[in-house]
């Protein structure tokens, strides 16, 4: 009877403790879940407690990481114009062989319409947008591709007549 008491005793006095530290565990993750990445854990724990809680700083710390390379290189190709901007985030490389990638198509397809903008303007309209491009890029190819097109085919009209 006395080990059980002692087992209740302990489990009333261990039981307040242990919840605020799982509640703030659950508030940090709660934060992740809605984007906020700014909540941390600051809870002085033990053992396998210790270990979950490092893994959420390190979680945190790696989505922050994320965020921040996404959000520079988005900057740097969407508004500043700097084309063939990368991210280099180590330990995440799936994720960053994708921001990348998606850099790099969008250089190429920038590329590609820049040099037959460039022909339309020296009056070659010899040069088509040849790039493999989808949703809004592919209307933009249409388009100056129809437009370069057109000039040619106003060009030669000119000239026979």
């Amino acid at each position: 009877m006395a080990t059980t008491h002692l087992k209740v005793v302990v489990l009333d006095r261990w039981s307040p403790m242990f919840g605020s530290k799982a509640r703030s565990l659950q508030e940090v993750t709660k934060a992740i879940t809605n984007g906020d990445l700014s909540k941390t854990v600051d809870i002085n724990v033990q053992g396998e407690m210790l270990e979950l809680t490092t893994t959420v700083k390190q979680m945190v710390s790696c989505l922050s990481t994320l965020a921040g390379e996404a959000t520079r290189v988005s900057l740097k190709v969407g508004t500043e114009g700097k084309i063939g901007s990368q991210s280099n985030i180590p330990n995440v490389q799936v994720l960053t062989d994708s921001v990348n990638l998606t850099a790099m198509n969008l250089t190429n397809q920038v590329h590609s319409i820049a040099d037959v903008t460039k022909a339309i303007a020296s009056d070659n309209f010899t040069k088509q947008i040849t790039i493999d491009v989808r949703g809004e890029m592919l209307d933009l190819k249409e388009i100056v591709n129809d437009v370069t097109a057109s000039l040619s085919i106003r060009r030669r009209s000119y000239k026979s007549g």
